[in-house]
């Protein structure tokens, strides 16, 4: 014996499914936007201070994605004078600084990154809908 049962709703369903990875993606790139908007703030706060040239020139390139589920973005520092960066010495090649923290960008990325995969979580879910 044979049963077929038809489902009220299922074209709704199906178009709602179809929507989600475009939802997703928007959602992924709100959280990492809001992410690296903080990172940047908190690299900021720590980072070695002389003339606040440092402070100034470290600046973010938003998220974007080439693919679908593929969404990246970063935070960078470049403090150059005179061909010689202070921003790359100092993070990656001295590791010293006489004030602040000369790891500016991966001391803050250990301290938050568990609250910010939270801010991805939620804006991802915000546009989704939840799960």
């Amino acid at each position: 014996m044979s049963v077929q049962f038809r489902m009220k709703g299922t074209e709704r369903l199906v178009a709602a499914l179809q929507r989600t990875p475009m939802a997703f993606d928007r959602g992924a790139k709100a959280g990492i936007d809001q992410v690296l908007d903080d990172w940047r703030l908190e690299a900021v706060n720590v980072a070695p201070y002389d003339t606040g040239t440092l402070q100034k020139n470290i600046a973010v390139i938003n998220a974007e994605g080439n693919f679908p589920g593929e969404v990246s973005g970063s935070v960078t520092a470049n403090a150059v004078k005179g061909g010689f960066n202070y921003a790359y010495f100092i993070h990656e090649e001295s590791k010293h600084a006489v004030t602040g923290e000369p790891e500016f960008l991966r001391v803050p990325y250990e301290q938050q990154q568990a609250r910010w995969q939270r801010m991805i979580e939620r804006a991802i879910e915000r546009e989704v809908g939840g799960w």
